[in-house]
């Protein structure tokens, strides 16, 4: 089985260890790196399947080593394109906004917490044999039509309060929260309400009207 392997860079070690550490109880493969010019070094050299980059960092900044890993792309040695994850102490819309426009894949504020790793790579490399291993990231989801139309729905216009209220009311018959709903609890308390309409865009409902017809 292929090992995935992940590129963490970040000028502050402790840092540095406290992701690194996430994702080698993953049984991931990390290779760190104290600045860009490492990270975009390390990205040639070793192919990785994801890279997360601290935006400021010295002699070059994560945004600048998101782009020159991009023009790199087509020389990688795997010949696939790695997925690139901004992680930023600034959890400002516009940064966002910037890090997505530069070619990150997502973006990912500090503090961050061990589930948020777990979920962004769950629907970021669904077919990573991390997964396979780990059941219980799944990237499938058994949520019934009609509340994934409901949650883009409030997405699309960044209501809070109709997304709290749709996950309220199907809290009430499902115990426990299935997981992609504590994540999209988690972003919308962040406000990241692209990032919500990307993770439903990437479930595979359930219409909840075939199976009543069917019984």
């Amino acid at each position: 089985m292929k090992t995935t392997r992940a590129v963490v860079a970040d000028d502050n070690e402790v840092n540095r260890k406290l992701l690194a550490g996430i994702l080698e109880n993953l049984s991931i493969e990390v290779f760190c790196a104290a600045d860009g010019l490492e990270a975009v070094s390390s990205v040639i050299d070793i192919a990785p399947n994801v890279v997360f980059l601290d935006i400021q960092m010295p002699n070059l900044d994560g945004i600048a080593a998101c782009r020159q890993i991009r023009e790199h792309g087509a020389s990688l040695n795997s010949g696939e394109k790695p997925v690139l994850i901004a992680v930023s102490a600034s959890a400002f819309q516009q940064d966002k906004i910037k890090c997505l426009a530069a070619g990150f894949n997502e973006f990912i504020p500090k503090p961050f917490n061990e589930d948020q790793i777990h979920s962004t790579l769950a629907y970021l490399l669904p077919h990573s044999c991390v997964f396979e291993t780990n059941p219980t990231l799944e990237t499938t989801s058994s949520l019934p039509k009609n509340l994934v139309e409901k949650l883009l729905e409030a997405a699309e216009i960044g209501s809070v309060r109709d997304i709290e209220q749709a996950i309220d009311e199907s809290a009430a018959s499902q115990d426990p929260l299935p997981g992609v709903l504590s994540e999209i609890q988690d972003r919308c308390r962040r406000f990241d309400f692209s990032g919500i309409q990307d993770l439903l865009k990437r479930l595979d409902p359930v219409d909840t009207n075939d199976e009543s017809r069917q019984r």
